[in-house]
């Protein structure tokens, strides 16, 4: 909300300093009209119209948002198959990033591992270069069916070509 409510007043501060007539009631309606958006887009499941503040506000306190909890496990790789889990992970967006990969076979014995700080980017690079490696080193080791996995839902996507990359 506080962000919200800055944003506005530096939007209307500049509208003024440029010739604009805003006046503080406009101001105030933007911000709610702003705030109705991000609840709409936010808790699309909530009825809530543009009615008073009050009973806006008493609706969120009485909001309980749906949480999901999916379990995950690792599965073991196919008899003398090898798997190989890739990840990749930014401290910010964008600042400093790591990627590491490991091999595994059928008894979770540990092939290989590596991991690398790179340079700054953002989640998704760290993701990708995780991956590029972990395939550059099967590729140099001529490993036959390898199963590969990723945490990074948009890259599995983009590589499996459901989704287009950007």
């Amino acid at each position: 909300m506080p962000t919200i409510i800055m944003w506005i007043i530096w939007k209307r501060r500049n509208e003024i300093k440029h010739g604009g007539k805003d006046t503080f009631i406009e101001m105030v309606w933007q911000v709610q009209d702003l705030v109705w958006k991000l609840i709409k887009t936010l808790y699309s499941w909530m009825k809530i119209g543009k009615t008073s503040w009050p009973h806006t506000i008493a609706l969120l306190k009485e909001c309980k948002p749906r949480l999901y909890c999916l379990g995950v496990t690792w599965k073991f790789p196919e008899k003398d198959k090898l798997k190989c889990n890739t990840d990749g992970a930014c401290w910010g967006n964008p600042r400093n990033c790591a990627s590491a990969f490991y091999v595994r076979d059928e008894k979770r014995d540990l092939i290989y591992a590596k991991a690398r700080g790179i340079k700054i980017g953002t989640n998704t690079e760290a993701e990708v270069y995780a991956i590029k490696e972990a395939l550059e080193f099967c590729l140099t080791l001529q490993v036959q069916g390898i199963t590969m996995e990723t945490d990074s839902l948009a890259l599995k996507r983009m590589i499996e070509k459901q989704w287009k990359v950007p």
